[in-house]
This record gives C-alpha cells, structure tokens and sequence, in this order.
C-alpha cells in the first residue's frame, strides 16, 4: 500500500468515478429502491389481509362477532386448547359442559391452532415469493451497473492517457462469476433468502405470540407493519452495498482490461463518511492484490467508496489518440475527440463502424464551420444561451464561472424555463449568495440564495434547488396575470380587506389545482412514503405542499404553521374571521366552521411555495420533478398550461 499524490490525469478519473457513482446512487433510490419497497408493501398487505381472515373466518364459523371470537380466542382458554382431543372429550363426558363441546368443535378443523398454520404458512409463501421477485429486480440492476462502470472505465482511461484497452462486449461468464462471489461470506443471491427466511420466522413468531396475547388484528397487523420495515431497510442496505461491490468489480476489471496495474481507493468525503473510508482515501493498491471488504470498497454496509486507475509505473500515452482494439485483436487508435456514446456505438454496441463514425464527424465538422447544415437550429440554441448570460448578470456575480456555466447549461435547453431568466433574471435590484438559507422579498427587490447543505445533496436534494425556488417566487410576481381568473382573491379582497397582491400563483386555475392534490396526497401518502420522504431530501418541495395544505402535517422540510397562517393570523388580528367564513360560503366552499375557514385560507401561502418549489423541480428535473409529477400531478399540470399562457 501507498499513498502518493494523484496526478492530474488521476484527478480527471477520481471526478469521473465519483459522478458515475452518484448517478447510479440516484437510480437506485429511483428505481431499484423504490421497485423493491412496493413488492414490500404489497406482501405486507396481503400478510394483513390473512391476519383479517383468521379473526373473520373463526368468528364466521362459530356464529359469533369479531369480538367474542377475540375473546374465546385468548386468555385462559388457551392453556385448555393445548389438550388433545381425547382430553376434551374426558371433560364432556365428565362435565357435559356446552361451552367445551362448542370449544371442541373449533378446534377440530377450525380452530385458533389450524388457522394460525395457515397463516404461517400463507406468511412463509409470500416471503418466499417476495425474495424471489427481490433476486430477480435485484439481478437485472446489479448487471447493468456493472456494464455502465466497465465501458465508461474503459472510455475514461483510453480519452486521457491513451491506454490499450479492450473493447470486447462484457463477458457474461465473468458478470456471472463477480454475481456468485460470496465476497462478504455469502453472495447477494444467499443472502436475500437468508434475509427473507429470517424475516418470515420474525412476522410468523410475533403472529403467535400477538395471537396468544389476545391482541387486536390492527395492533397484530401494526406488529408485521413494522418487522416488515425492518425488512425493506435491509433491503435497501443490501441494494446499496452490492451496487458498489459490482460498481468497483467492473472499475477494476476496466482499469486490468486497460493494461493498468495500481488503483486508487477514493472515499467521499463528507459527514457520512466512515473513519475505516476516510483512512484509506489516497491509498494506492496493485491490483492483483485487490479484496473487497479489505482493501477495495465496498468496507461496510452503505459504503460510497470507489476506485480509479493509478499511473505508478506509467504508460506513455499516444499523442491525440485513444488506443482500442478490434474484434481481432488489432490494435486501432481512436480519434480523441470521440464521444462516449460514439464510442460505445462503434466498439461495443456495433451500430456503426470507425469510417462511417469519421465520415460523419467529419461533415459535421464541416457544418459547425459552415453553417450551411442546421444553421437555424444551431444559432438558435447560440441565441438562447447567448441571451440567457447576457440578461442573468446578477446572478453570475454570485458564483463561480464553471457554477455559472453549469446553470446556463441546465437552463438553455429548458423551453418552458430559459424565457423567464431571459426576460425577468435581472429585473431584481440585487441578488446575493448566503452561507445558508434563501428568500426572496418583492418589497425590496431583493434575491438570497445559497447552496444546499452537503448532507441534504448527499440525500437527494439538487445543487441549485434553492437557487432556482428563490426566482421561482420572483417569477411568480414578474408573470402578466391578465390572461388568468382571479375570482376567488377578488372575492376575499372584496368580502374582507386586501391580504395580498396578485400573483399567478393565487390565479383560480392554480389554487383549484392545488385543492384536488390535497385530495390525492390524503390517498397516496402512507407511513411507508413518509419514511421515503424522510430518507429522500429530492421530495423536499413535496413535504413543503404537504406541510402547507394540511394543518400540522409537517414530515421534515416545510415553512411551519406560523408562516402557513400568514393571512389568517392577520384576518384574525382584523376580528374579520366571520367575513371571510361568508366569502368562502359564497364561493360555495367547505366553510362550515372556522377551522375550515384557516385551512380555505393558508392555501394562498402554500399556493405560493408550491409554485416556487415546482418551478426549482421543473429546472432542475431529475428526482426532483419526477416527484412532483407523482404526488402533486394536477399543480405540475396546471403550472404548465400557466406558463403557456402568461410566458412572454
């Protein structure tokens, strides 16, 4: 082991493999994640729905309601029921006692003890199926990390030092076998079912237990929520280690198939990273040596370590060219300036041979020259960024140049977003970056903004969330509102006093849209996406619609219920609650006592954030918008049609 000072080229590698990383942590919280969580959730309710039955179907058979059937169930007659036929049989001839011949009856096909081995054994089944829906989920998104890590390994080391590298298509056999390894004691595959068997004996042993202790079904049921949450969380941890078990098997057999004999262990270095990472970060390992858990990542559950190839005992690269090899084995030199794509495209997916890759570089070349082909195209994705910097001044002033050219890269291509910096970005008086934090006040034309914190990016959450919520709500006063209904806000302006200015977002059309996602959120939004929440700072402008249409149903990131009472805090210090119980009433909506009235009216606040934080989603996309499409889908749609509208 060593640790010697990277290179620059080595720096290019460890910043490549480092965002290769978290575009694949992102699709695993997308995708994979969120796949296994619903497989979860739906054995769970099938496991609920046996829990159900049993209770159901004894109280069925024994002519007698849920209740009594608990009752007979538990307690003392319990110890009786242990007693073999033959023993109750003994009792009724000595007693002559109903209540026994009744008991006798139940246990004799449909007693508490048969219906409780159906239902371990309905219980085993599902788990049996969930692991196997799990292995298979699982399988498929493992192979394609791996294929992701190995070719743009390749492409990376040959675009920067010009390496020999083999450019054959994966080899199945080897996927296979780095899927077989039992690298940490038992293979992915193991210990799924492992996993699954030993979740199955938990649910099955708290059933009995709960069963025998007289509990309710849905403090029974709450008992299996639970384990069963359990599981899904070993699930995750389990999805996360063996990503980036096959993520660094795949980079080590590029930086091998690439000639290289050293890796680099590359820990990320933030607050969550642990102490074993952080001592090896830098470490320079041959890679012969290589063994996951000791010296290459992943050392632990969750582990977000990776590795990169290292130039110790390097080879001379070849001046302008990547070097590659065939089909056959020949060596070809590749043109440096090749994308990614085209070279997958060429050497992997054989869409294209290396001269019909040349002839259209080539006429492309020519074009960019030219401008004779596409001309219209090209110079008007030039104007749009063109315009974008020169009317977004302010905003340059706050950041770094390759920050700045970042954002105008994420916006120049955005039809529905780039016009309103073109027309409105510099509009405001100043704008300024904080350490921490964001607001935006129309009083004084003032814009604050600042970069998320590093454990919330680590979550999830977007670099320039803040950032573009803040002229989010700049946008929402600076929209021409003429081609939008405002009869609502007019009638409260009317019936009460003027509470607000009006801005698109208090338009009917949003407001109307933002009261049928408070329909839909009280029918999606379980205690399993609350945890998801939680565990996912990208649905932060979601939690902030959550905490704004309902009272007091904050689940981490919001404003609070003394911002979302602005207005009515203030109708209440006018004594005008009673005026604007009328309004409501004679908008014909749900007014019936002042309660209602405060929830009607913090709409506007919410109204407001919703707009903001649906503009950041819409600008940044990724995670972000795909959870406001899903959980807030009739406010996104109507955000679209507005921008339709009003946008210049």
């Amino acid at each position: 082991m060593a640790k010697t000072k990277a290179t620059p080229t080595e720096k290019y590698w460890k910043k490549r493999q480092e965002e290769l990383e978290k575009k694949w942590d992102k699709k695993s919280r997308t995708e994979i994640e969120r796949e296994l969580k619903a497989y979860y959730e739906q054995s769970l309710t099938h496991i609920e729905k046996d829990i159900s039955a049993l209770y159901q179907r004894f109280a069925t058979d024994n002519e007698m309601d849920m209740a009594a059937a608990q009752q007979l169930l538990t307690g003392k007659e319990y110890c009786v029921w242990r007693m073999d036929i033959a023993e109750y049989v003994k009792e009724i001839n000595a007693t002559g006692n109903q209540e026994l011949l009744r008991e006798l009856n139940t246990l004799a096909m449909r007693s508490r003890i048969t219906r409780l081995d159906a239902l371990r054994a309905g219980t085993l089944k599902e788990m049996a199926l969930l692991s196997q829906k799990t292995e298979k989920a699982m399988k498929e998104f493992l192979k394609s990390g791996y294929e992701d890590f190995y070719y743009h390994g390749l492409y990376e080391i040959g675009k920067k030092r010009g390496l020999q590298g083999a450019v054959s298509l994966v080899d199945g056999e080897k996927l296979e076998r780095v899927l077989r390894v039992p690298w940490s004691g038992k293979n992915y595959s193991k210990r799924i079912w492992t996993n699954g068997a030993k979740l199955a004996k938990t649910i099955q042993q708290n059933i009995i237990a709960a069963a025998h202790r007289g509990v309710s079904v849905q403090d029974m049921t709450r008992v299996v929520r639970q384990k069963m949450g359990v599981g899904t969380k070993e699930a995750v941890r389990l999805v996360r280690t063996e990503l980036n078990y096959v993520q660094n098997q795949a980079a080590l057999h590029s930086i091998k198939d690439a000639g290289m004999k050293y890796y680099r262990f590359i820990a990320t270095l933030d607050r969550r990273t642990s102490t074993l990472c952080q001592s090896h970060d830098g470490d320079v390992f041959p890679v012969e040596e290589a063994q996951p858990g000791k010296n290459m990542p992943p050392l632990h559950p969750h582990c977000r370590s990776v590795i990169s190839g290292c130039l110790k005992g390097e080879h001379k690269p070849q001046s302008g060219t990547q070097i590659a090899r065939d089909e056959n084995g020949k060596n070809v030199f590749v043109p440096a300036n090749m994308k990614y794509d085209d070279w997958r495209a060429v050497y992997v997916d054989r869409k294209l041979t290396l001269e019909e890759w040349e002839a259209g570089n080539v006429a492309l070349q020519a074009t960019n020259v030219t401008g004779a082909l596409n001309a219209g195209a090209q110079s008007g994705t030039i104007n749009v960024e063109q315009e974008l910097r020169a009317n977004a001044t302010k905003l340059q002033a706050t950041m770094s140049s390759a920050d700045y050219d970042e954002y105008i890269d994420l916006l120049k291509d955005n039809d529905k977003i780039a016009p309103l910096y073109k027309h409105y970005a510099d509009s405001i008086t100043t704008v300024r970056r904080a350490a921490k934090g964001g607001y935006y006040k129309h009083q004084t034309s003032n814009l604050v903004w600042s970069y998320p914190e590093a454990r919330n990016v680590a979550s999830g959450m977007h670099k320039y969330h803040t950032l573009s919520h803040e002229y989010g709500h700049l946008f929402d006063r600076c929209l021409p509102t003429s081609t939008l209904s405002f009869k609502e806000l007019d009638a409260v302006n009317a019936g009460v006093l003027k509470i607000s200015d009006y801005r698109v977002s208090f338009c009917d059309e949003f407001l109307a849209a933002m009261r049928a996602d408070k329909v839909h959120l009280r029918k999606v939004v379980t205690s399993a996406v609350k945890a998801e929440f939680r565990a996912n700072a990208a649905s932060a402008g979601v939690q902030d619609a959550i905490d704004g249409l309902f009272v007091n149903s904050r689940i981490y990131w919001g404003h609070g219920e003394k911002y979302y009472n602005f207005y009515y805090n203030h109708i209440k210090k006018w004594r005008r609650e009673s005026d604007l119980k009328l309004v409501y009433e004679s908008l014909g909506m749900d007014a019936s006592n002042q309660a209602k009235v405060k929830a009607q009216c913090r709409i506007y606040q919410a109204a407001s954030e919703a707009w903001a934080n649906i503009t950041s989603a819409v600008t940044c996309g990724g995670e972000d918008l795909e959870y406001v499409k899903q959980y807030l889908p009739h406010s996104y749609q109507a955000f679209m049609e507005i921008l339709e509208k009003v946008t210049p």
